[in-house]
């Protein structure tokens, strides 16, 4: 990663899109769920989409853009999907607990560095961008989940010369 991103006065900037869920679990009583998504990068949170109420298949082609910091190294990308529970947020409000919370549906880890083998950035100068559609199934966080569907997203990685103002 770091040969395309030690040139000088270039910026580069990540960007993913989350664009839909499919086959989702379903997580309510009525057979479907209202999910949502959150962004993690290296374990913190830096974006949420909204929730989709009723539907198992979820479209939110919600973009977020990052700069990538020269000095930093990020290592792994993840895409936690939730049930937003609506009587358990009045649950909350009316025991004052917060122990209720929305139902897991899975995630991706995506690491980084093998993301950016995917992109053909050697030969790159400045000013281009690059996207790559990814298609992940949704991943279990503990051995009783319940998980199934997968998760469709875009990913691009834009450069521009650092001394122009976009």
């Amino acid at each position: 990663m770091r040969s395309f991103l030690s040139k000088k006065n270039v910026e580069y900037k990540l960007s993913i899109n989350i664009l839909k869920a499919t086959n989702l679990e379903t997580a309510d009583k009525n057979g479907l769920s209202d999910p949502y998504a959150i962004l993690y990068i290296d374990g913190k949170e830096r974006a949420r989409t909204e929730v989709k109420k009723e539907t198992l298949n979820p479209k939110w082609s919600e973009q977020i853009i990052f700069p990538l910091d020269m000095k930093k190294q990020m290592r792994l990308i993840e895409i936690w999907v939730w049930d937003k529970d609506g009587f358990r947020d009045k649950c909350r409000d009316v025991f004052k607990k917060k122990t209720f919370s929305d139902d897991f549906l899975g995630k991706i880890e995506i690491p980084v560095e093998k993301l950016f083998k995917t992109f053909n950035l050697s030969k790159k100068g400045v000013d281009f961008e690059q996207f790559i559609e990814l298609s992940k199934p949704l991943l279990k966080n503990h051995e009783d989940d319940n998980v199934k569907g997968e998760i469709v997203l875009e990913v691009g990685i834009v450069a521009m010369d650092g001394d122009n103002e976009a």
